[in-house]
């Protein structure tokens, strides 16, 4: 009996996640679903779909996201909401997010004090205080300003010693199901 219940449970999460992520590549329903609905919440705590976290196009995801663990498509939302667009930088600032706090909006390094996502250095960066790292968008805004647009990932040591290529390939999985909710169109 305990059997016949977890596939059933798995199923009808796997089908409802098939349904959110169909909704969200037709439409911007999918988008908020998506945000507040993972599979890992519908199959206990079990991540599906390749470990993405039910990734959907974003559209625009709620900016007040804070102090949790976000999956790549919320990040992904994030950085496209500051303004990175095109599918190498998204997937990069996604895969970079991922090594430097492992999703979570609320790191804060004890020794170097790096805040939020991006782990933004606050001793190089002055003009931003903790209490707005700690805040998901203006981390988001912050690491698009000193990546120079999506330009320049030199900052990160996640970037320069290699540690993001880890994320890569779900980053850039989830960077175009961002681009096509948002354009309707794929650039791989």
């Amino acid at each position: 009996m305990q059997v016949g219940t977890q596939y059933i449970k798995t199923l009808s999460g796997l089908l409802l996640g098939f349904l959110l992520i169909w909704i969200g590549v037709t439409g911007r329903l999918g988008s908020l679903l998506g945000a507040l609905i993972t599979p890992d919440f519908m199959v206990d705590g079990q991540e599906q779909f390749g470990g993405i976290g039910g990734t959907l196009p974003p559209g625009q995801y709620p900016v007040l996201i804070t102090g949790t663990q976000l999956n790549m498509g919320q990040i992904g939302g994030l950085a496209w909401n500051a303004g990175i667009r095109t599918q190498t930088p998204l997937a990069t600032a996604i895969a970079i997010a991922m090594a430097e706090s492992g999703g979570r909006s609320d790191n804060i390094n004890a020794s170097s004090g790096a805040t939020g996502l991006w782990q933004i250095l606050l001793s190089q960066h002055p003009e931003y205080t903790q209490q707005q790292m700690l805040n998901p968008a203006q981390n988001a805004a912050a690491m698009y300003a000193i990546s120079s647009g999506g330009t320049n990932w030199n900052p990160w040591q996640s970037y320069t010693k290699g540690t993001y290529k880890q994320f890569m390939s779900q980053a850039n999985t989830t960077a175009n199901l961002i681009i096509i909710g948002n354009t309707g169109a794929s650039q791989k």
